[in-house]
């Protein structure tokens, strides 16, 4: 699947309480 678009979007919303998010 697409980590790179996935995460793009969820580090948006997410980024603010989960950082790591990025990461995984």
């Amino acid at each position: 699947m697409v980590d790179g678009v996935h995460l793009h979007a969820v580090d948006k919303v997410e980024g603010m309480q989960v950082p790591n998010a990025r990461e995984t």
